[in-house]
């Protein structure tokens, strides 16, 4: 149950009353329950229980009545048909605004409240504007003397909307102008270019984020804003807004630290991509009826080209340089160790990312023991595989890789809970990657939508588990990651994060130098392989396993065993049939 929730609840003893023409078939209110705002002119739940304990079906109108006492007024506030099968209970999620003051809420057949069914107590506040914030995100959003400017011709972006105020409800309606919305306007003309639904509910202190893309031409130098506004019975209240100006044909390019800069001019048209590019945006001027080059050579390899939908494709770029036309992309290849950045989202046909885990030292790999590591994705994968160094691809085997998502701290301990599958990764969300084979590992996307570079933070009670997509230095504070123990321990120096890894901050003071994985994540000996995936099998009984395939621990497949060739195989563990066996 949320923090701060106002709920009113209201028993009533149970009530009866004819709610039929017919004589002896009577409607029982069991409950009424207000849950919301009580504020006027916000839509308000009511949750009405109803019971039919007869032998016949009832249909009726029933009448929701506010009797204010402040003013002595009643108002009809719902107006609704009802079906009641017998011997049947049904409950009414209702949602209306209620009138400002001290109310009695009465459950009617009639509209005088002569045939009362229930009536709860209920005290409602004036109107007053709710509490909400909003932060809005731009892709090629920068900020120019002062201004929040624009680049390029089209838009997608990211809001998140925080309630700091009690529960608020639209009514349901199903329309985009109910609940939270979020508003793109054109304030030279007024015009309202796009609304696009958040929420249609969110409780005190709670958050929600949403995606929104506005896939059209803007004016040069016109201004626009963005705006975040929840539904009352008057209209929508804006309570938050981000204006910027367009700006169009600006080539430039992102840097690691976030800076925005002009992409420099090569000699006859030839553009040099700078080393430090991690994004570049190729839209505009340079395109528009000129033929030019560019120069990707010294590049980040991760680096994404931006280009419009009609553009031509300058000489020297192709889909092997992560090339996105449009709001698409056929083909974007990520590799460890170099830094990615998103400031435009864009769906992909294909998307991966390849990584290589090691064995820390020749007993781990003797005795099955893997690998482990964290890892931040930009995608969130439809499926993994296993590339070993003779470049065979093998699907993995469940005990083969294990994700683990981290659940809070419990005094020196990490709590993490595993998933069942790699495809449940979220992009830009830390995890804990445990590999028990020592072999690369590429995740693949196909046909998934890659978000706009965000914050990746998951977050606990004392610890947040941050992951970033570009290295960054941190100072002493932090917990870093161990690969030799699979435990986060306290950094005494400043210290670098490599990109597509993930840290833990704490929010507190604390004495702990090691926070441990919980030995229950990895098996007893707190290691990838040493659960129980491993058993020690005598190959007298492996004649179940003799039409498998035999590989061995990084993945390269031996020969299609029989018994008699199990019966030579050296000492070692083997992969059979998807499971880890010992030879002994």
């Amino acid at each position: 149950m949320k923090k701060n929730l106002l709920f009113i609840i209201a028993m009533l003893t149970l009530l009866t009353s004819s709610a039929s023409a017919e004589d002896g078939i009577t409607l029982t209110c069991d409950s009424i329950v207000l849950r919301g705002n009580n504020i006027a002119e916000l839509t308000q739940y009511i949750g009405i229980h109803l019971s039919n304990y007869t032998d016949a079906d009832i249909s009726t109108r029933l009448y929701l009545l506010a009797n204010n006492h402040t003013d002595g007024s009643r108002t009809v506030c719902i107006d609704t048909l009802v079906d009641v099968q017998a011997h049947f209970h049904r409950i009414l999620d209702l949602y209306c605004p209620l009138p400002e003051g001290d109310l009695t809420l009465t459950l009617a057949t009639d509209t005088e409240g002569t045939q009362t069914l229930g009536s709860v107590s209920v005290s409602i506040e004036p109107f007053r504007k709710l509490n909400l914030s909003a932060s809005f995100s731009l892709d090629m959003l920068n900020e120019l003397d002062g201004e929040n400017v624009l680049y390029g011709s089209h838009i997608r972006g990211w809001v998140l909307v925080q309630n700091h105020d009690v529960d608020y409800y639209s009514d349901h309606s199903g329309t985009l102008d109910e609940g939270i919305v979020l508003l793109l306007e054109d304030c030279d003309t007024g015009e309202r270019l796009f609304t696009q639904h958040v929420a249609y509910m969110l409780w005190a202190t709670d958050k929600r984020e949403a995606n929104f893309c506005y896939d059209a031409v803007f004016r040069d130098g016109a201004r626009y804003a963005l705006k975040a506004a929840y539904s009352t019975a008057h209209g929508l209240e804006v309570f938050d807004s981000l204006c910027f100006t367009t700006i169009s044909g600006t080539n430039t390019y992102w840097t690691v630290d976030g800076v925005v800069l002009p992409l420099p001019e090569g000699d006859d048209q030839r553009l040099l991509v700078p080393e430090e590019a991690i994004a570049v945006d190729l839209r505009g001027q340079y395109l528009f009826n000129t033929i030019f080059s560019v120069d990707a050579s010294q590049a980040n390899p991760n680096c994404l080209y931006y280009l419009d939908l009609l553009d031509n494709v300058p000489a020297g770029l192709d889909d092997s340089h992560n090339l996105v036309r449009g709001l698409e992309a056929t083909n974007i290849k990520l590799t460890e160790n170099h830094d990615y950045f998103c400031p435009l989202a864009f769906h992909a046909h294909f998307i991966s990312y390849l990584m290589t885990p090691s064995y820390d030292n020749a007993d781990d790999e003797l005795r099955g023991r893997g690998y482990s590591e964290t890892i931040v994705l930009p995608f969130q994968p439809s499926h993994v595989s296993l590339y070993d160094i003779n470049g065979d691809t093998e699907m993995l085997h469940a005990d083969m890789l294990k994700v683990l998502r981290y659940d809070g701290t419990y005094g020196d301990s990490i709590s993490v809970y595993p998933l069942s599958t790699p495809r449940l990764m979220l992009p830009y969300v830390p995890y804990i990657l445990g590999v028990y084979i020592g072999s690369s590992l590429l995740f693949i996307g196909e046909g998934t939508d890659v978000p706009m570079t965000g914050e990746a933070v998951v977050r606990g009670s004392d610890f947040n588990l941050v992951g970033t997509t570009v290295g960054q230095e941190l100072a002493a504070g932090a917990y870093l990651y161990d690969t030799a123990t699979n435990s986060f321990f306290l950094n005494q120096d400043t210290t670098w994060v490599a990109p597509f890894h993930a840290y833990m901050d704490s929010d507190f003071c604390n004495d702990y130098n090691e926070l441990y994985i919980a030995d229950s994540a990895w098996g007893n000996g707190g290691k990838p392989g040493d659960a129980s995936a491993i058993k020690e099998t005598d190959v007298s009984h492996l004649q179940s396993l003799t039409s498998q395939s035999c590989c061995d621990l990084s993945g390269r497949r031996i020969v299609t065993p029989s018994t008699s060739y199990l019966s030579s195989l050296k000492k070692g563990i083997y992969i059979m049939g998807g499971r880890k066996i010992v030879v002994k």
